[in-house]
This record gives structure tokens, sequence and C-alpha cells, in this order.
């Protein structure tokens, strides 16, 4: 396998992806373990965010096999339930949009593409990362389980009609910087959760 950035490409393979994990609230009953709620992006909206330097893909002889798509905040979309909620924060803050691995995939696999989003971000000089996970009505325990595993917190939880987003917030610490802790750092100092 091999972990790479996004190209042009990838956009119809992870498109096709994102589709197969859509759930709704018709799914809800079968208690589904991954997925996406009720995201309705376009396959532009999804070319757009697979375009980030900060998004990148698992391939295996030529088929993409999980992703990640990740951006700064100042490149959230507008329209984003949670724009309001993480447009205070440092516009250098990544949001973590999706992480896709596919089903046959064993889970320890995911880390790997964790472990080279932290690589990359701290790389990057990122002051930490923020994402929103659906906590109602369908509650997806995978990524709550891997945001927790990952030294993610839980803060604010975010409601639409249709659904209750809880955001987790991740701040990457860095020797010699001043820490005072996860609700006063730097990643969340603008906006209390």
């Amino acid at each position: 396998m091999l972990i790479r950035h996004t190209r042009p490409s990838d956009a119809d393979q992870i498109y096709e992806h994102f589709q197969s994990a859509q759930v709704t609230e018709k799914d809800i009953p079968r208690m589904p373990k991954r997925g996406f709620y009720e995201y309705p992006l376009s396959f532009k909206d999804m070319a757009q965010r697979a375009g980030s330097p900060l998004s990148f893909v698992m391939e295996e002889s030529g088929r993409i096999r999980g992703y990640v798509l990740a951006y700064t905040v100042q490149q959230l979309s507008k329209e984003d339930p949670i724009h309001q909620y993480v447009a205070m924060l440092d516009q250098s803050v990544v949001y973590l949009d999706q992480v896709f691995l596919h089903a046959q995939l064993p889970l320890p696999i995911a880390g790997r593409l964790f472990d080279v989003l932290d690589s990359l971000l701290q790389n990057e000089k990122v002051p930490g990362v923020v994402a929103a996970i659906p906590e109602h009505p369908w509650k997806n325990q995978s990524s709550v389980r891997m945001a927790y595993a990952r030294g993610f917190s839980p803060r604010e939880l975010i409601t639409t009609e249709k659904v209750g987003l809880r955001l987790f917030t991740k701040p990457y610490l860095r020797l010699d910087n001043p820490f005072e802790g996860f609700g006063d750092s730097a990643l969340v100092s603008t906006h209390s959760f």
C-alpha cells in the first residue's frame, strides 16, 4: 500500500467511496458502525476538498482504499454547519473533514492514516486540528473511538435541523512552547468550547 497526496484523477474514486459510506435516517435502526451521516456533498464539492494539500489517499494496486480530507479552517465553506463555530479559531487550524477506510481493511490501518496526518500537520507548524463527529440521531462510534485514541478531546455540540455534531479538538504540542491545558490552548483560545 502507498499513502500519497491526492491527485485530481482521484476524485472519482473518492466520491464513489464517500457515496458508499452514506448513512441516512432510515439506516439508523440497523445501527451502522461508521459512515458519513446525511452529508450532502456533490462531486464538485468532494473534488475541491480532495484538492487540498493536506488531503491524501491510501492506494493499493491503483485502487483507493482509504482517504483523509483535511484543510485549514479558512478554507471551510461558509455553508458548512460548523463554519460559524470554527471561524473564530486561528485560521491555520486544520479542519479534519473526512476519514474513510475500506471496510475490508483492519482498523489499525486507520491509525497509519492518522500517523501520516499528524506528521504532515506537525511539519506544517499547524497549531491543532478540529473535527465534527455525528452524535445524534446517529452516533458514529468508530470515529469517536478513533478520536479519543488519537488524542482528540470532545468540545461543544453543534445542532442543525438534521444532526448533532460533536466538535473534537487536538492541539499540537511542541518542545519549548508553553502549554497551559487543553481548554486554554492556542487552538481554542478565541472560542470557548
